[in-house]
């Protein structure tokens, strides 16, 4: 068998794509969660019913057990499934853990753009690093080394304002999460 990477135009001539979705779901009781889901598509079986799958538009209606039952807003075909709230815990403080490690642990704020790091592996945003020779956490000598993968991350990354524990509903990637948390309405509240 070959593996995928080497076969030539495989995305293109592939019947099954795995999509990564972004989620934001605001629940009835205000509390807030944000992460990823996997789907598997069998693109094979939709073309006699669509043609050009390219085209095919879809949505996602999750809800709970009791609304599936009572009012019938799901398919038959639809699997309910219980999301415990651990499993929203634990996804709520990854994303606080995520939230940190793409900070500037010198100015805190978001690292935008180029992401240097140090010989030992720690970074600083592109600002920092101008106004420094050695690493402030270890010392060691600041080059032009860079943190390609997390700079990759910081420019894909989705993320809710860090007020949405007050109400903001903002979300976006860093570059538009930055300014905005700066001039956010919400910043203000406090409870």
């Amino acid at each position: 068998m070959i593996p995928w990477k080497e076969v030539e135009n495989h995305e293109d001539a592939c019947d099954k794509k795995t999509i990564k979705y972004h989620f934001h779901t605001k629940w009835r009781n205000n509390n807030s969660s944000i992460g990823y889901f996997k789907i598997i598509i069998d693109l094979a079986s939709l073309k006699p019913h669509f043609g050009d799958t390219t085209q095919i538009r879809y949505s996602i209606t999750i809800v709970s057990k009791n609304e599936y039952k009572d009012n019938n807003k799901a398919s038959d075909t639809a699997t309910v499934v219980d999301i415990p709230k651990n499993d929203m815990n634990i996804v709520d403080e990854s994303l606080e853990k995520l939230k940190k490690q793409l900070q500037c642990p010198i100015c805190m704020e978001y690292m935008i753009g180029k992401i240097y790091n140090c010989e030992k592996g720690h970074v600083l945003c592109d600002t920092c690093k101008l106004q420094l020779t050695e690493c402030p956490s270890c010392r060691a000598s600041l080059g032009e080394s860079r943190s390609f993968p997390l700079e990759s991350l910081a420019d894909e990354v989705v993320l809710a304002c860090v007020f949405s524990i007050n109400g903001c509903k903002f979300t976006g990637k860093l570059k538009l999460l930055s300014p905005h948390e700066k001039e956010c309405v919400h910043k203000q509240k406090t409870h």
